[in-house]
């Protein structure tokens, strides 16, 4: 499997950035433990000056391990981090997720911001956890948090616009279904830049842009690319390669990746491969219906080589065989990018 084989490939070249012998090169180092649990774009686009503060997560169980690889940027670039005071419950029931002291007993994730500014990191942090913390205002936040990351306007807009995880269960599966910010961005689309392609694993930007063709987003991904360039030609190939792949998307955490020729609505694919994390990042688990669809899509998939999608569903063919069809409950439940 050509996709599976790649994902290997590119996990395993990440790690040249671990080599301190390229900072001779004036190339970027980056600690082994970062470039396991974060973010090597975000931190790239910091330390060379087209971003200006970036924000991850990692557990809390790795809390030293951390502090240690922060440090060690500290030491060389003379950068500033801050990690936060709390923690955050994954999957918690309580809405999005629970903000509790970092003290708590229980497993959850840390945050820390990362800028050559103190006080961004301070602000990150702040509209980060405000954010998380009241769900209700998350459009408040999520603004003061997206232009502390240096987010495009016209994106800030477009996220300030999306309506919030709020009202009773049917009022949040609809708002989840039109108000997605990766589906939203797809329909917000006259044309398509394969640098905006964020249906993919390793996307270029790691904010969802108001349009695939936003003229302040393109720019952005296009520097983030030429970085990875003159950092490592092979990485950047292999990232290109991603790029490239068309996919059934759902979600953020929920799509299948195809290496084959897509003709409008109509997919010729000669390999896929499936991307699911909703066991350990969907907040709040999936819903069992949603599971079983995405189950019988793969079944379909593995015994077909052609998808076409239509307006309430999905179909999938071997040739000119039909096997089979998923229905949609809405138009734009999923995409074919």
């Amino acid at each position: 499997m050509t996709i599976s084989k790649k994902i290997d490939e590119i996990e395993e070249r990440k790690n040249v950035f671990s080599d301190k012998k390229r900072l001779e090169n004036g190339k970027t180092y980056i600690p082994r433990f970062l470039i396991r649990e974060s973010n090597i774009d975000e931190i790239i686009g910091v330390l060379k000056g087209i971003k200006p503060a970036m924000q991850d997560n990692c557990f809390d169980r790795d809390l030293e391990k951390l502090k240690k690889s922060l440090d060690e940027l500290e030491d060389i670039y003379g950068v500033n981090y801050l990690i936060s005071s709390h923690k955050y419950l994954i999957n918690s029931p309580n809405d999005f997720c629970e903000v509790v002291d970092i003290d708590d007993e229980r497993d959850g994730l840390v945050s820390f911001s990362l800028s050559f500014e103190s006080s961004l990191n301070k602000k990150s942090e702040e509209f980060f956890l405000k954010k998380s913390k009241t769900w209700e205002r998350n459009k408040e936040f999520s603004r003061k948090f997206g232009e502390v990351m240096g987010y495009p306007e016209c994106c800030l807009d477009f996220g300030y616009s999306l309506s919030g995880n709020v009202g009773d269960a049917e009022s949040k599966k609809e708002s989840r279904t039109w108000s997605k910010a990766h589906i939203r961005s797809f329909r917000n689309s006259d044309t398509v830049s394969e640098a905006l392609n964020i249906y993919t694993i390793k996307p270029l930007v790691s904010h969802v842009p108001c349009s695939l063709d936003c003229k302040g987003s393109i720019k952005y991904a296009k520097q983030m690319f030429k970085l990875l360039k003159e950092e490592d030609n092979l990485y950047a190939d292999l990232r290109r390669y991603f790029l490239r792949l068309n996919s059934l998307y759902w979600f953020y955490s929920e799509f299948f990746l195809f290496d084959g020729d897509k003709n409008r609505n109509e997919l010729f694919y000669k390999d896929f491969h499936k991307v699911s994390f909703s066991e350990n990042v969907f907040y709040g688990g999936m819903e069992k219906e949603f599971l079983e669809k995405l189950e019988r899509t793969e079944e379909l998939l593995n015994k077909g080589n052609r998808l076409v999608m239509k307006r309430d569903c999905f179909k999938i063919f071997e040739g000119d065989k039909e096997l089979g069809k998923v229905e949609k409950d809405h138009p734009f439940e999923n995409i074919l990018f």
